[in-house]
C-alpha cells in the first residue's frame, strides 16, 4: 500500500483536533502581536544558560497509511535537569484563573505534542510500546509547563504538569487520529477533483478570439510560478479564460488551491455561474464564497426575529457558544456540499447552530476554490492565516486588478480621530479608569498640534497612549463586566481603528507619510491623525509571496508600465493583450471637443450638457447612463434637463444610497422596456463590475476625464512619485482618472452582439497623450459642434436599421 507522507505544524494540529468550547476570540480584547512578541522575548532572556529558547522540533510519526512528519518550536527548554523541562509562554491581560477553561486546555495540549515530539528526539521512540501498560521510568518523563504573562501586572504565572512517554504518547496520537480521519475524507474527495478536474474539456464549442492563447498563457504561468498581467477587454470571458486553466492546472497537481480575489461584490456571482456551469460538465470541485460578515450573521440582521435567535442570556451570540464542540459535525456536512455558498453554509450553520461566517473560516483552508474579497489575502488586519499555508499549491486569480493599487493604500493607512474617543468616554461612566484612558488618548492627540516638529512617523506619544488604553480595556474585559456584552455606540469602529492604527503604526515606512488635521467642527476643534499609504505596491509584492503564481486581469490596464509599477509585479512578470471580442464597428465612439468641462468652465457647461444629452437621446430612444464627476456637476445638469424637458423618464444616484435605492436604479434599467436616462458617478458602482448586457444599456455619455479633485494627500502622492523619477501627474492624476473613463465606457458593449454609442465630452480627449491612451476598438470620431454630433449619430443609427432591412 502507497504510504501518504504529510507535514504538519504542531500549531495547525492543536488548531484543528484539540479545540473545545467558545468562540472567546469573540468577545476578550487579546494582546496584539508585537506585544505578544515582546513577552515571550522578556520571559526567554531572563532565563540562564541552561534554557534553550525557540527550540525546534521535528519528528515523522507512521500512523496506517499516514507517515506524518509533525513539526514546531517550543517557547522554552531546560534538558539539563531531570526531568527535562518543556516551557510554553502565554501573554494575556488577566490573570490564569480567569482564563477559560478550554483555552487553557489548548495551550496544555501545545505543550505535550511539543513535550511528546521532545521525548522522540531524545529516544527515537524505540522502547516506548514495550511501556503502555507500565510503569514509566524516570527518564522517559518530562515537566510541561504553561507560563501565563499577564501585561497588566508584569506578574508571570507557572504551572506544571508531570507526564511519562506513554500519556504524551497517546494524547499525541488521539489528536493525530482526529486529524487523519478528516483527512482521509478531504483527500477521497479531492482524487474526485484531480480526476474530473484533468478530464474537464471547455465548456463552450470554441474559444472567442484571442481566449485560446490567453487561457494557454494563464495555464503556463500558473505551471512556470510566474506572474501575469493580462488586459481582456469586456466580452473576452476573462473569468472562464482564467478559471479554466486554474482548474487543469489543478488536474495536473500543480496547484491545490484557486483563490479568486474581487474588488467588488458583483464579479462575484459570475465566478460562481461559471463554476456551476463547469460542475454541470462533470467538474467535482468545491467552491467557497466568503460574504462579509455583516451579510453573513444572523445576529447582525437586520429581521430582528432573527437577530434574536442568536441571542443568549450571557449577552454572548449563543450560535458561539460551545462553538468548536460542534464544529467537527458541521465541518463533515460541509465537506459533503460542493457549493460552500452563504445560503448552503447558513442552512448547515442553522443546522448545528454556530456562526456561519466562523464557519465560513473554518473552511477556507480546506477548499478547492475560495471567491472573496482581496481584503481576505492583501489587509493585514482582515487577511487570513490560512491563506499562508500551502504556498507552493496556490494561484491567486485577481480580478479587475485594476483597482488593487488604491484598495492596496486604503488598506495600509490608518486614521485616528479625537472626537471618536472622546465620545466613547463619555459613554463609559461605569468605568472611570477606562473613561481616563480614552481622554488621555484624545488629548495625546490634539495635544500633537502643538508640536514645534513636523510629524515624519508615529508620534510614540500616542502610540504608548494607545497601548495603556488596550492593557485597560483588556482588564476591564478580563474581569467580566458588560462592556463587550452592552457595548457603547461605535465601541466596534473604534476598535477596528485602534487596532489598524497599531499594526499600520508597526508597518510604516518610506511609502507612508504621517497627516496631522485640526479643522473647525461647530464649538469644537477636530484633530485628526493619519498614517497614509501613498504606495502600497511593496505591500502586495509580499504577499504574492504567498502562492505559486499570481494571475491580475481586467478590461482596463493601460498603460501597462504603470500598472506593474502600482501592482508591485517584478520586473520579470508576464502580459498580454487580448483583442476586442465584438465586431469595432457595433461600437460608435465619439469626442466632444466643443464642450469643455474643467473646472473653471463647468457653469458655462451646464446648457450645452443638457442639449448634448436630448440629441443622444432623440437620435435613438434606449436607455442612457451619463456619468459625472462629482455629485455637485450631477445635480447641476440634473436640475437644468428635468426643466427642459417633461416627458423622458431619469434617475439619479444619491450620494450615500442604500442597498434598495441602488437596486432601484439598477431596476430602471434591467426591467421593463421604457426609455430611461440615468445619471450617474463616473468610477462608483454604476460605472464598474455591472453587467448592463444587450437592451440594458444603449450608451453612455462620460464627461470629464476622470481625474481626481486635487487635495493635500495626492499632492503627497505627487511628491512621492516624483523623488523617485516619475511622472507624477500621470502616475496619480491622468493614468487613474483615464481607467474610470474605459470602465465607464465599457458597460456600452458587454456581448458580440451588442450595439451602442460612447460619447467622450472634454477637449483634452484630443490631445496626443489622451488618444495614446485609447484602446485600438475605439474608432473615436471628433466633433466640434453639436450639428456634427447629431449628423454622425443619425449616421450610425441608420445604418444598424439598415442591417437590418
Amino acid at each position: 500500500m502507497t504510504r501518504t507522507k504529510l507535514r504538519l505544524n504542531v500549531k495547525a494540529l492543536i488548531e484543528f483536533a484539540a479545540r473545545t468550547g467558545d468562540l472567546f476570540a469573540e468577545r476578550q480584547v487579546g494582546p496584539t502581536a508585537m506585544e505578544g512578541i515582546a513577552g515571550h522575548q522578556k520571559i526567554q532572556q531572563s532565563r540562564n544558560s541552561q534554557w534553550q529558547a525557540e527550540y525546534r522540533l521535528k519528528q515523522t510519526i507512521s500512523i496506517g497509511q499516514f507517515d506524518v512528519t509533525l513539526q514546531g518550536r517550543v517557547d522554552l527548554l531546560n534538558a539539563e535537569v531531570t526531568p527535562a523541562i518543556i516551557e510554553e509562554i502565554k501573554t494575556c491581560y488577566q490573570p490564569p484563573a480567569l482564563i477559560q477553561d478550554s483555552k487553557k486546555q489548548l495551550h496544555w495540549a501545545q505543550a505535550k505534542v511539543y513535550a511528546y515530539l521532545f521525548y522522540l528526539d531524545q529516544h527515537l521512540d524505540q522502547h516506548l510500546e514495550q511501556h503502555l501498560d507500565q510503569q514509566t521510568p524516570e527518564d522517559e518523563s518530562c515537566i510541561v509547563r504553561i507560563s501565563w504573562y499577564d501585561l497588566t501586572t508584569k506578574q508571570l504565572h507557572s504551572d506544571d504538569q508531570h507526564c511519562d512517554a506513554v500519556e504524551l504518547k497517546r494524547f499525541t496520537y488521539n489528536l493525530l487520529n482526529i486529524y487523519l480521519d478528516w483527512i482521509e475524507k478531504f483527500t477521497a474527495r479531492r482524487l474526485q477533483t484531480v480526476t474530473t478536474a484533468k478530464q474537464l474539456q471547455f465548456p463552450f464549442d470554441g474559444y472567442r478570439s484571442g481566449q485560446y492563447d490567453f487561457a494557454r498563457t494563464v495555464y503556463c504561468t500558473i505551471r512556470d510560478k510566474k506572474s501575469l498581467l493580462a488586459q481582456a477587454p469586456t466580452g473576452t470571458g476573462k473569468t472562464i479564460s482564467t478559471l479554466f486553466p486554474a482548474i487543469k492546472a489543478v488536474g495536473e497537481k500543480h496547484l491545490e488551491q484557486i483563490v479568486y480575489l474581487t474588488a467588488k461584490g458583483s464579479v462575484q456571482g459570475t465566478v460562481r455561474d461559471s463554476l456551476h456551469l463547469l460542475q454541470g460538465k462533470g467538474l467535482k470541485m468545491d467552491y467557497l464564497l466568503i460574504q462579509a460578515k455583516d451579510k453573513t450573521c444572523p445576529c447582525r440582521s437586520n429581521d430582528e426575529a432573527v437577530k434574536q435567535s442568536c441571542d443568549s442570556d450571557s449577552g454572548q451570540c449563543s450560535r458561539t457558544v460551545d462553538f468548536f464542540d460542534r464544529l467537527p459535525e458541521a465541518r463533515l456536512a460541509c465537506l459533503d456540499a460542493w457549493d460552500l455558498s452563504p445560503d448552503k453554509l447558513g442552512q448547515i450553520a442553522e443546522q448545528h447552530h454556530i456562526c456561519p461566517f466562523e464557519l465560513c473560516l473554518q473552511m477556507v483552508r480546506w477548499s478547492c476554490v475560495v471567491i472573496c474579497d482581496v481584503n481576505y489575502l492583501f489587509d493585514p488586519l482582515v487577511g487570513l492565516a490560512a491563506f499562508d499555508d500551502n504556498k507552493s499549491k496556490r494561484a491567486l486569480l485577481v480580478d479587475e486588478v485594476h483597482n488593487l493599487p488604491e484598495r492596496a493604500r486604503q488598506m495600509y493607512s490608518a486614521a485616528l480621530s479625537a472626537s471618536q474617543s472622546k465620545a466613547i468616554g463619555r459613554q463609559l461612566t461605569a468605568y472611570p479608569q477606562l473613561k481616563k484612558r480614552c481622554q488621555s488618548l484624545a488629548r495625546a492627540l490634539t495635544a500633537l498640534v502643538k508640536s514645534p516638529e513636523p510629524l515624519t512617523a508615529p508620534p510614540p506619544s500616542l502610540t504608548r497612549s494607545i497601548e495603556l488604553l488596550m492593557d485597560t480595556l483588556g482588564e476591564v474585559d478580563a474581569g467580566g463586566n458588560d462592556v463587550f456584552v452592552h457595548p457603547p455606540e461605535g465601541l466596534s469602529d473604534w476598535l477596528k481603528a485602534l487596532y489598524r492604527y497599531l499594526t499600520i503604526s508597526q508597518l510604516y515606512g518610506d511609502s507612508h507619510v504621517t497627516l496631522l488635521n485640526q479643522r473647525q467642527q461647530g464649538k469644537y476643534k477636530e484633530t485628526t491623525l493619519r498614517l497614509i499609504c501613498l504606495d502600497g505596491a511593496e505591500f502586495l509584492t509580499e504577499k504574492y509571496q504567498s502562492a505559486r503564481a499570481m494571475v491580475g486581469f481586467s478590461a482596463t490596464l493601460n498603460p501597462m508600465p504603470f500598472y506593474l509599477r502600482l501592482l508591485g509585479l517584478a520586473e520579470g512578470s508576464l502580459t498580454c493583450r487580448l483583442p476586442a471580442a465584438f465586431p469595432i464597428e457595433n461600437q460608435l465612439t465619439l469626442r466632444c471637443d466643443y464642450i469643455d468641462t474643467r473646472w473653471a468652465h463647468r457653469a458655462g457647461s451646464i446648457t450645452p450638457l443638457v442639449e448634448l444629452i436630448l440629441t443622444v437621446f432623440t437620435a435613438r430612444a434606449g436607455k442612457y447612463l451619463v456619468f459625472f464627476p462629482s455629485y455637485q456637476y450631477l445635480n447641476d445638469v440634473y436640475q437644468q434637463f428635468e426643466l427642459a424637458q417633461t416627458d423622458i423618464k431619469t434617475i439619479k444616484q444619491v450620494s450615500g444610497a442604500d442597498e434598495a435605492e441602488r437596486q432601484r436604479f439598477l431596476d430602471a434599467f434591467f426591467q421593463g422596456d421604457e426609455s430611461t436616462i440615468g445619471f450617474a458617478i463616473m468610477g462608483g458602482i454604476f460605472g464598474e463590475g455591472v453587467d448592463f448586457a444587450g437592451d440594458a444599456l444603449t450608451g453612455a455619455i462620460v464627461i470629464g476625464t476622470g481625474m481626481p479633485q486635487p487635495n493635500e494627500e495626492l499632492k503627497l502622492m505627487e511628491a512621492h512619485y516624483q523623488r523617485q523619477g516619475l511622472n507624477s501627474f500621470a502616475f496619480v492624476s491622468q493614468f487613474p482618472g483615464f481607467t474610470r473613463v474605459q470602465q465607464t465606457a465599457g458597460r456600452v458593449i458587454r456581448s458580440e452582439t451588442d450595439r451602442g454609442v460612447v460619447v467622450l465630452v472634454d477637449p483634452r480627449f484630443k490631445r496626443f497623450d489622451y488618444q495614446q491612451l485609447m484602446p485600438e476598438h475605439w474608432q473615436v470620431m471628433g466633433c466640434k459642434n453639436q450639428a456634427r454630433v447629431r449628423q454622425v449619430l443619425e449616421d450610425f443609427w441608420g445604418d444598424f436599421m439598415h442591417a437590418f432591412d
